[in-house]
């Protein structure tokens, strides 16, 4: 994290994003931005028969599922928009299956988040990180 609270994902010579790598400094972003705030980070990018889990972390007692969403500074519409019930759906039938095959969780309480990262397409910094607990059930 840079001394202006916004952090850095730019890389020495990068001018450039495609979509892949775009989310992928945004769920950096997000992660740091979730241990910043007490998390703990179980799992990140965990692949599961039918998707993938953005970030599985610990606040307390409870279990967050994390989805990260990463635009570019300038576009129209909110990172949040693009969590539709189909992803939602998705996101918790993955989670339940993490939680039937790591039983040390089976007694927490489980809850979705999303985390919004806005990058400045020009510096390539976070100019906004958003957590936004409880998005869906």
């Amino acid at each position: 994290m840079k001394g202006d609270g916004k952090f850095d994902v730019s890389r020495p010579g990068e001018t450039s994003l495609d979509r892949k790598r775009l989310g992928a400094l945004g769920e950096d972003v997000a992660a740091a931005h979730l241990k910043e705030l007490g998390f703990s980070i179980i799992e990140r990018n965990l692949r599961i028969r039918g998707g993938e889990l953005d970030i599985v972390a610990l606040e307390d007692d409870t279990l967050a599922v994390v989805e990260v969403k990463t635009r570019l500074s300038g576009e129209i519409f909110r990172p949040r928009d693009s969590v539709t019930r189909g992803k939602a759906s998705q996101i918790r039938k993955l989670a339940q299956a993490y939680v039937q095959k790591n039983k040390k969780h089976g007694k927490r309480k489980v809850r979705f988040d999303v985390v919004e990262v806005i990058i400045d397409e020009n510096t390539l910094a976070s100019t906004e990180v958003t957590l936004l607990r409880r998005f869906f059930d």
